[in-house]
């Protein structure tokens, strides 16, 4: 552990919360991304700010700090935040595009390679004989690698930071159809004119307002 990470250490076991927060934010370059955004997330939780807890943790796991220590913060969060998400959405399409979304391209990249050594290994034992299967395996897969590529990394995803307005239209000026609570997890579409719209779920379709919203971001 280095000499930054110590002395936050000795400030978290004090309870000096808002402390360990503005530390970490001055001394973020000199701390792995992901070790950031863990520690963070664990200190908004901390202090109630349970938004920014979701955000910093999500974006913890996003950029590659796979510990269970994040999940099991995530959980606890994510009770504290009374919404239906895409992660607590009973829509299996809706989960399946959270977990996939959040996924690394490592993850990606190790199921290709996972089932194209799968097709040697039925190649060389002679299981696929026919070159138009042989073709059709190894096509299939590259679909894991080439999805991420032309599809997830593509996607939009955030966490609204404030309690949100979602409008039918990019405007203030159109019908105010709910409001959305702090720490809601969503995927995101079209931009215009500072407001973005909710692609996923289906049930929040509609417009909030850009700076409102934390993108989680490799």
């Amino acid at each position: 552990m280095n000499k930054t990470l110590k002395s936050l250490e000795e400030l978290y076991t004090k309870k000096e919360y808002k402390q360990v927060r503005d530390r970490l934010l001055s001394q973020k370059s000199e701390i792995d991304g992901g070790v950031f955004h863990y520690n963070l997330g664990t200190i908004y939780g901390k202090l109630e700010d349970y938004a920014a807890s979701r955000y910093n943790l999500e974006l913890a796991l996003k950029k590659g700090f796979q510990s269970s220590k994040v999940y099991k913060n995530l959980r606890f969060v994510q009770q504290k935040i009374p919404v239906m998400d895409i992660d607590s959405s009973p829509a299996w399409l809706d989960k399946f595009m959270s977990v996939s979304a959040n996924a690394s391209y490592d993850i990606f990249l190790m199921f290709s390679l996972m089932l194209m050594l799968t097709t040697l290994f039925y190649i060389k034992r002679k299981v696929l004989r026919s070159a138009r299967f042989i073709v059709l395996f190894l096509g299939i897969s590259l679909i894991p690698y080439l999805s991420y590529i032309f599809y997830f990394s593509t996607l939009k995803i955030g966490v609204l930071l404030n309690p949100s307005s979602l409008r039918e239209g990019p405007s203030k000026v159109y019908e105010e159809l709910d409001t959305l609570p702090a720490g809601s997890k969503l995927i995101f579409g079209e931009e215009n004119s500072g407001w973005v719209l909710i692609e996923k779920p289906n049930s929040f379709s509609g417009w909030v307002q850009m700076n409102n919203i934390g993108f989680i971001e490799e």
